[in-house]
């Protein structure tokens, strides 16, 4: 396999309200194509495994979660293929954000699953990325009342 596939993290600590953004990078060592997941696949193809430092899957990410957050019809689940030249490189960012609900606050190892049916294994996984999950602080409140006549009143809440 001549397939390399590595990640990182735009930021290793994000709180409770952030998502993850994850960027990839595929490179083609071999002297011929490979035919693998497009980044803008919207199927299960592309998953972000969401483990416990001591291994245990906590969640799976990908298009599948996407497409049930956003929409309640049918999910598409055939994989957007294309080919990845000899000796080329593909990077992208996946905002993980719209595809999952909030992480829990702790510690987590991320891994990208990536499905490639010529390779024999099918599946091809990058290098394991730490990731801290922690609680966010209110720093401000600002209350104030709008409209006595209706009793509202309106409060600006900042966390960090």
């Amino acid at each position: 396999m001549a397939l390399l596939l590595s990640i990182r993290l735009a930021a290793s600590e994000i709180t409770v309200f952030d998502g993850m953004k994850v960027e990839v990078r595929l490179q083609n060592t071999d002297a011929e194509p490979w035919n693998v997941p497009s980044p803008e696949d919207d199927s299960a193809a592309i998953t972000i495994g969401v483990y416990s430092p001591t291994g245990e899957l906590r969640r799976r990410i990908n298009g599948i979660s996407s497409q049930t957050m956003e929409n309640t019809a049918r999910v598409e689940t055939t994989p957007l293929m294309d080919s990845i030249k000899p000796q080329d490189t593909w990077e992208w960012t996946i905002d993980a954000a719209r595809a999952h609900y909030p992480l829990p606050e702790g510690d987590h190892v991320i891994v990208l699953e990536l499905f490639v049916p010529a390779h024999a294994g099918k599946l091809l996984r990058s290098n394991p990325v730490p990731l801290r999950v922690v609680t966010a602080r209110m720093t401000a409140m600002h209350v104030k009342r709008d409209n006595p006549v209706i009793h509202r009143t309106d409060a600006l809440v900042k966390f960090q």
